[in-house]
Protein backbone atom coordinates (compact mmCIF):
# COMPACT_ATOMS: atom_id res chain seq x y z
CA UNK A 1 0.00 0.00 0.00
CA UNK A 2 1.40 3.41 -0.97
CA UNK A 3 1.26 6.11 1.72
CA UNK A 4 3.08 8.92 -0.09
CA UNK A 5 5.75 9.64 -2.68
CA UNK A 6 8.44 6.99 -2.32
CA UNK A 7 6.82 5.38 0.77
CA UNK A 8 5.10 2.01 1.14
CA UNK A 9 3.20 0.56 4.11
CA UNK A 10 4.27 -2.80 5.57
CA UNK A 11 1.66 -5.30 6.74
CA UNK A 12 2.41 -4.37 10.39
CA UNK A 13 1.51 -0.72 9.72
CA UNK A 14 5.10 0.61 9.59
CA UNK A 15 6.04 2.87 6.65
CA UNK A 16 9.28 2.25 4.80
CA UNK A 17 11.09 4.05 1.98
CA UNK A 18 11.43 2.64 -1.51
CA UNK A 19 14.79 3.34 -3.11
CA UNK A 20 14.70 4.07 -6.79
CA UNK A 21 16.53 1.63 -9.08
CA UNK A 22 20.04 2.76 -9.95
CA UNK A 23 20.52 3.00 -13.70
CA UNK A 24 24.18 3.79 -14.32
CA UNK A 25 26.89 1.15 -13.97
CA UNK A 26 29.14 3.53 -12.07
CA UNK A 27 26.35 4.34 -9.61
CA UNK A 28 25.75 0.64 -9.04
CA UNK A 29 29.34 0.26 -7.85
CA UNK A 30 29.01 2.93 -5.17
CA UNK A 31 26.13 4.43 -3.24
CA UNK A 32 24.67 7.38 -5.11
CA UNK A 33 25.17 10.84 -3.59
CA UNK A 34 21.42 11.36 -3.96
CA UNK A 35 20.82 8.55 -1.43
CA UNK A 36 23.19 9.94 1.23
CA UNK A 37 22.69 12.26 4.14
CA UNK A 38 23.24 15.87 3.09
CA UNK A 39 26.16 16.30 5.52
CA UNK A 40 28.15 13.61 3.71
CA UNK A 41 27.76 15.09 0.22
CA UNK A 42 30.21 17.64 -1.18
CA UNK A 43 31.63 18.85 -4.49
CA UNK A 44 34.72 18.22 -6.54
CA UNK A 45 35.56 21.26 -8.65
CA UNK A 46 37.25 20.78 -12.02
CA UNK A 47 38.32 23.87 -13.96
CA UNK A 48 37.79 23.18 -17.64
CA UNK A 49 40.10 24.34 -20.47
CA UNK A 50 38.97 27.19 -22.69
CA UNK A 51 37.63 26.31 -26.12
CA UNK A 52 36.15 22.93 -25.18
CA UNK A 53 32.67 21.88 -26.26
CA UNK A 54 30.47 22.19 -23.17
CA UNK A 55 27.08 22.33 -24.92
CA UNK A 56 25.97 18.95 -23.56
CA UNK A 57 25.43 18.50 -19.85
CA UNK A 58 28.03 16.35 -18.08
CA UNK A 59 27.26 12.77 -17.03
CA UNK A 60 27.20 13.83 -13.39
CA UNK A 61 27.01 17.33 -11.87
CA UNK A 62 26.85 20.56 -13.84
CA UNK A 63 28.94 23.26 -15.50
CA UNK A 64 28.98 26.78 -14.06
CA UNK A 65 30.33 29.82 -15.88
CA UNK A 66 30.07 33.60 -16.17
CA UNK A 67 31.74 34.36 -12.84
CA UNK A 68 34.48 36.94 -12.26
CA UNK A 69 37.63 36.83 -10.15
CA UNK A 70 38.60 39.78 -7.96
CA UNK A 71 42.20 40.10 -6.73
CA UNK A 72 43.59 37.38 -9.02
CA UNK A 73 43.23 36.01 -12.54
CA UNK A 74 42.88 32.59 -14.11
CA UNK A 75 45.90 31.36 -16.12
CA UNK A 76 44.61 29.15 -18.95
CA UNK A 77 48.11 27.89 -19.79
CA UNK A 78 48.90 26.63 -16.27
CA UNK A 79 45.24 25.92 -15.43
CA UNK A 80 45.74 27.63 -12.06
CA UNK A 81 45.16 30.83 -10.14
CA UNK A 82 47.70 33.59 -10.86
CA UNK A 83 48.49 37.15 -9.75
CA UNK A 84 46.17 39.71 -11.31
CA UNK A 85 47.46 41.92 -14.11
CA UNK A 86 48.36 45.52 -13.16
CA UNK A 87 45.36 47.88 -12.97
CA UNK A 88 42.88 45.06 -13.65
CA UNK A 89 40.29 44.71 -10.88
CA UNK A 90 38.18 41.87 -12.28
CA UNK A 91 39.01 39.04 -14.65
CA UNK A 92 36.92 36.17 -16.02
CA UNK A 93 36.84 32.98 -13.95
CA UNK A 94 37.11 29.61 -15.69
CA UNK A 95 34.21 27.37 -16.57
CA UNK A 96 33.94 24.91 -13.66
CA UNK A 97 32.51 21.42 -13.55
CA UNK A 98 30.79 20.76 -10.21
CA UNK A 99 30.87 17.02 -9.54
CA UNK A 100 28.91 15.66 -6.55
CA UNK A 101 30.97 13.40 -4.30
CA UNK A 102 31.12 11.90 -0.86
CA UNK A 103 33.01 14.33 1.40
CA UNK A 104 35.39 11.58 2.54
CA UNK A 105 36.27 10.85 -1.12
CA UNK A 106 36.83 14.50 -2.11
CA UNK A 107 39.93 14.93 -4.30
CA UNK A 108 42.88 16.60 -2.59
CA UNK A 109 45.13 18.93 -4.58
CA UNK A 110 47.03 22.20 -3.99
CA UNK A 111 44.27 24.79 -4.13
CA UNK A 112 42.76 28.00 -2.82
CA UNK A 113 39.29 27.56 -1.37
CA UNK A 114 37.87 30.66 -3.05
CA UNK A 115 34.66 32.18 -1.70
CA UNK A 116 31.94 32.87 -4.29
CA UNK A 117 29.72 35.89 -3.55
CA UNK A 118 26.60 37.19 -5.28
CA UNK A 119 27.83 40.81 -5.37
CA UNK A 120 31.05 42.81 -4.91
CA UNK A 121 29.88 44.04 -1.51
CA UNK A 122 30.73 40.70 0.14
CA UNK A 123 28.32 41.39 2.95
CA UNK A 124 24.76 40.54 3.73
CA UNK A 125 22.47 39.34 6.48
CA UNK A 126 23.91 36.55 8.61
CA UNK A 127 21.88 33.41 7.98
CA UNK A 128 21.23 30.52 10.35
CA UNK A 129 24.06 28.62 8.59
CA UNK A 130 26.53 31.18 9.93
CA UNK A 131 27.23 32.51 6.44
CA UNK A 132 26.31 35.83 4.90
CA UNK A 133 23.26 35.85 2.63
CA UNK A 134 25.67 37.16 -0.05
CA UNK A 135 27.96 34.12 0.27
CA UNK A 136 27.25 31.20 -2.11
CA UNK A 137 29.96 28.52 -1.77
CA UNK A 138 33.72 28.00 -1.50
CA UNK A 139 35.18 26.76 -4.80
CA UNK A 140 38.56 24.98 -4.83
CA UNK A 141 40.74 26.58 -7.51
CA UNK A 142 44.11 24.98 -8.35
CA UNK A 143 47.04 27.06 -7.09
CA UNK A 144 50.69 26.48 -6.31
CA UNK A 145 50.59 29.34 -3.80
CA UNK A 146 49.28 28.93 -0.27
CA UNK A 147 45.76 29.62 0.92
CA UNK A 148 47.14 32.44 3.08
CA UNK A 149 48.70 34.12 0.01
CA UNK A 150 45.31 34.53 -1.68
CA UNK A 151 43.45 35.42 1.52
CA UNK A 152 45.84 38.36 2.09
CA UNK A 153 44.99 39.61 -1.41
CA UNK A 154 41.26 39.33 -0.76
CA UNK A 155 40.68 37.00 -3.72
CA UNK A 156 37.06 36.06 -4.33
CA UNK A 157 34.77 35.01 -7.14
CA UNK A 158 31.70 37.11 -7.93
CA UNK A 159 28.44 36.42 -9.72
CA UNK A 160 27.67 40.08 -10.50
CA UNK A 161 29.81 43.18 -10.76
CA UNK A 162 28.78 46.62 -9.51
CA UNK A 163 27.91 49.33 -12.04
Amino acid sequence: MSVGPGLQMKSDGQAFELRRPVAKHRERERESAREREIDTVGWNFKCMPKGGNYDKKPEDGCYIYGMSLEGARWDDNDMSLAESDPKVLFSPAPLIWLQPCVVADKKKFPCYSCPLYRTTERRGVLATTGHSSNFVINIDLPSEKSQDHWIRRGVAMLLTLSD
